[in-house]
């Protein structure tokens, strides 16, 4: 009788292959799919999941599940009970066939306090009830329920199961099913594989402790026990078992055949940057459609400078290596993101010396202490810890002022001003201003550390060996086997052999970072006691990623713009016209001030800004960066050498084409074998050929 006011649900051929919890990412301008995830997969059957999941799920979701027509009466008491007491505490009246009928079906449901959608929701799921059996609806839950990305969507236990513990949902216990059942209040914010100390999401809040989550799993078993699908000895054996769930992440391979890279930039959305933007209604949306702000035809003209500087120039030099990462002056959009030539994304993982590319920190903090860039310092060699060559033979003066010492890069120029303005100073301006650095030891700390690192790799050694034996005995076992649950016995035997030595690979990672972490106790990076001058010379390795955004700063009167991809993010299951995304409900929108209230603002005053943009564009016209110029450009920048010339840079921007670009070229295979032997003059030379390609802008 709700025909007329609800559309019947149908799941269509259930059972057979469907497609679930599709994210696709769509590049600015471009139709097709840039790339996606969450590919079709085929739905389990029943049997296929273990026992103890099934009964996981009803002990911890709805208990009266065998039993109601949809919804719980009960639990809508004791829910109702709860909001006239002003509880609150969620209330838990939603049974497993309201979850399916938000999950499968997409009903819009707004939140448990919204009672019109309560209202649709309880038809929904009154009416599946008429359509499907118990174990359609069961099969659909363990299938289709959203259980958290990992390297990728987890729809279903299938896909989680494997994700945490390596193996097919259909050999989990009762400690292991229970686990997974507890991520399903909070999937994003359960991410405790690893060791036992808490994490913290964006907004600095506890995501999980390990402790916590060991907590609500025995929560679950106890109810299993109450219930009657465990015994006594069961339940204590699991509850007192450790919790052994861990990240099985592989790096997605790299594909040498593909014509575009940007799986560099796909990963890195999918990965680092759509967890910043969830929300309950993102969490809840099976298929999403990504609008990123990745230029195709930038990015293609990126890959191609890339490839053949890397073809000619890299082999001629020693630079099998090189990356570049483009964002717009005014809003810190990613337009272009290669991180290689390889699988490793070089603009958000690695971490490089930056050379003189840091030496931008120093001046800004000079600027903030007023002194002027027309001051004069001494050009003679300097003694601070090592001795520093004086400047270079092109300059005819005993001293030269600090805008000169930039735009020449002389060193000795750039630590006189850091004994001006101080080292720790210039740390927190860098820090205040987005740069991560990674950890540094100190150099006596780190030969201590290789040695404890050479012990720990060969105790692990032996019981690595040990390991392989076993793997290989069972491997054995399973070929020589024909019955099929024999066979199926031993695979399983074999997995938990697998998960065994890549818990071994965790356990030797963490003993080597605890060893780690013992030699950097004494250190913090604002210790002035650890602080050495060669900061001011770029030696404390950055990632791209967090320096192109100061320049691009300069270029954008002080203003920061966080760097981003992601311009809209909607429910594909909610189209007012189905084959037209751009008619798909917007759930994330990049230009919301709401959403984004730490967007545009102010962080280098005005007036500094200017200067140093008049200084950097002095560096491509007539200092180290010459080889960026051409003409119409409106260049400005900075050149890096890091020492043997193992680092390449050139960080800058064009005001003509309102963008900013980072260019690193190097070597980070510590080959001896191949000896670098290049300038920064490279870099800049790749920065123009990428970016006098691009389309000038008669404003930004």
């Amino acid at each position: 009788m709700f025909h007329w006011i609800l559309p019947i649900p149908v799941v269509t051929a259930i059972g057979e292959d469907s497609v679930v919890g599709k994210i696709i990412v769509k590049a600015d301008g471009l139709n097709e799919p840039l790339c996606q995830r969450g590919l079709n997969h085929k739905d389990l059957s029943l049997s296929d999941f273990s026992p103890y999941l099934k009964q996981a799920v009803i002990a911890s979701e709805d208990s009266r599940f065998d039993w109601h027509l949809g919804s719980d009466p009960i639990g809508i008491v004791g829910a109702a009970t709860k909001l006239l007491q002003k509880d609150t505490r969620r209330g838990g009246a939603s049974t497993i066939t309201q979850q399916v009928a938000r999950t499968v079906f997409g009903v819009r449901v707004g939140g448990d306090e919204n009672l019109k959608d309560k209202i649709i929701e309880f038809l929904y799921a009154h009416l599946i009830e008429l359509f499907y059996s118990k174990d359609d609806i069961l099969k659909l839950y363990l299938n289709r329920v959203y259980l958290g990305h990992l390297e990728k969507v987890n729809i279903g236990f299938e896909a989680a199961s494997k994700s945490y513990f390596g193996k097919s949902a259909v050999f989990l216990d009762v400690q292991e099913a229970a686990s997974l059942v507890s991520i399903l209040p909070s999937p994003n914010n359960y991410k405790y594989y690893g060791d036992n100390t808490s994490a913290k999401n964006e907004k600095g809040e506890d995501v999980f402790k390990a402790d916590r989550v060991a907590a609500r799993r025995n929560s679950i078993i106890e109810k299993m026990a109450y219930l009657g699908f465990i015994d006594n000895v069961a339940k204590s054996k699991a509850q007192e078992s450790t919790l052994n769930i861990f990240n099985n992440v592989v790096t997605p391979a790299y594909s040498q055949n593909s014509k575009v890279v940007s799986q560099h930039f796909c990963e890195y959305i999918i990965t680092n940057e759509l967890p910043k933007y969830q929300n309950d209604k993102i969490m809840t949306s099976r298929r999403l459609i990504i609008e990123t702000t990745l230029n195709i035809k930038a990015q293609k003209e990126a890959e191609a400078s890339l490839a053949n500087f890397v073809d000619y120039k890299g082999k001629k030099y020693g630079y099998p290596q090189a990356s570049i990462l483009s964002l717009k002056l005014n809003s810190g959009e990613i337009t272009t993101m290669v991180g290689g030539m390889d699988a490793i994304n070089r603009t958000t993982m690695s971490y490089f010396q930056p050379g003189s590319t840091f030496k931008i920190f120093t001046y800004i903090t000079a600027l903030k202490q007023r002194i002027p860039l027309s001051q004069k310092l001494s050009c003679d060699s300097l003694t601070w810890g090592l001795t520093y060559k004086p400047c270079h033979y092109s300059v005819n003066t005993s001293e030269i002022n600090l805008k000169d010492g930039l735009i020449l890069s002389e060193n000795v120029i750039s630590l006189r001003l850091a004994q001006k303005v101080g080292l720790k100073k210039i740390i927190e301006t860098a820090d205040d201003l987005g740069i991560k650095f990674r950890d540094v030891l100190p150099p006596e700390n780190q030969i201590k550390l290789q040695r404890k690192i050479e012990t720990i790799n060969t105790e692990y050694d032996a019981k690595y060996l040990e390991l392989e034996n076993r793997i290989s005995k069972a491997q054995l076992e399973i070929d020589e086997n024909t019955i099929e649950t024999r066979i199926d016995r031993l695979k399983a035997n074999k997995n938990k052999i697998e998960i065994e030595k890549h818990r071994l690979e965790e356990k030797k990672n963490k003993d080597i970072k605890i060893e780690q972490k013992k030699l950097e106790t004494p250190y913090t990076k604002l210790d002035e006691g650890f602080l050495s001058p060669g900061l001011v010379l770029g030696q404390t390795e950055v990632r791209l990623f967090d320096i192109i955004p100061v320049y691009a700063m300069i270029g954008n009167n002080g203003i920061r713009n966080d760097p981003h991809g992601i311009k809209k993010i909607r429910d594909a299951r909610k189209c007012n016209v189905p084959q037209n995304t751009d008619t798909c409900e917007v759930l994330y929108n990049s230009v919301s001030k709401a959403q984004n209230p730490n967007s545009s603002k102010q962080k280098i005053p005005l007036n500094i800004a200017n200067e140093l943009d008049d200084v950097l564009r002095d560096v491509v016209l007539k200092g180290t960066g010459k080889q960026a110029y051409f003409e119409g450009s409106q260049a400005a920048g900075k050149t890096g050498t890091t020492n043997e010339g193992k680092d390449l840079w050139f960080i800058g921007y064009s005001h003509s084409k309102c963008m900013a670009t980072g260019i690193w070229v190097g070597n980070d295979k510590n080959d001896s074998e191949v000896k670098t032997r290049g300038t920064s003059e490279l870099a800049a030379q790749l920065w123009k050929n990428y970016m006098k390609e691009l389309p000038t802008k008669k404003k930004c």
